[in-house]
């Protein structure tokens, strides 16, 4: 309940925030060359309001889910753990899950910011070496390129 207490807090100081962003989104739009800001603004708002809509989402879901949830005895505690993690997890996501249903917001791109890390957190921990490795080979050749242009500077027979 914490978290779920945070976001709407947090929710209510962006929305004020936005509100008062929002006329020098409108002024700053007439200048040529920022005139997609207030459209920009826009889109930000709305995906602020409707985090809204998924926070009681999420809570008609957990209270769904907790009311038909029966764990085996042996399985309680650790369940019970899991459950309130995935939970924080879900809460601290509703940015991005309410870009995901609204469309373009400034959300939007950590998913894609996310899987990036993901990728080279996991292509690190498989093949660390080989991308070690890799970037060794490509420093040498570029080395080896710079050493050839250098070498061959005088040379009017390798001008092409």
């Amino acid at each position: 309940m914490f978290v779920r207490i945070l976001l709407g807090k947090m929710q209510m100081m962006l929305v004020s925030f936005m509100y008062i962003a929002g006329i020098f989104a409108a002024m700053l739009s007439t200048i040529p060359g920022f005139s997609s800001s207030f459209g920009h603004w826009l889109k930000n708002l709305i995906n602020v309001i409707f985090w809204s809509l998924t926070l009681a989402i999420l809570d008609n879901f957990m209270v769904f889910f907790f009311k038909f949830y029966d764990p085996d005895a042996a399985d309680a505690t650790i369940d019970l753990v899991v459950l309130n993690l995935a939970i924080i997890v879900m809460y601290m996501s509703v940015p991005l899950l309410t870009s995901m249903y609204v469309g373009h917001a400034a959300a939007a791109g950590m998913l894609s910011k996310m899987k990036q890390t993901a990728g080279t957190v996991a292509g690190v921990a498989t093949g660390g070496t080989s991308m070690a490795a890799n970037a060794g080979t490509k420093a040498m050749s570029f080395g080896k390129g710079l050493y050839e242009k250098v070498k061959n500077r005088g040379n009017s027979a390798s001008r092409k």
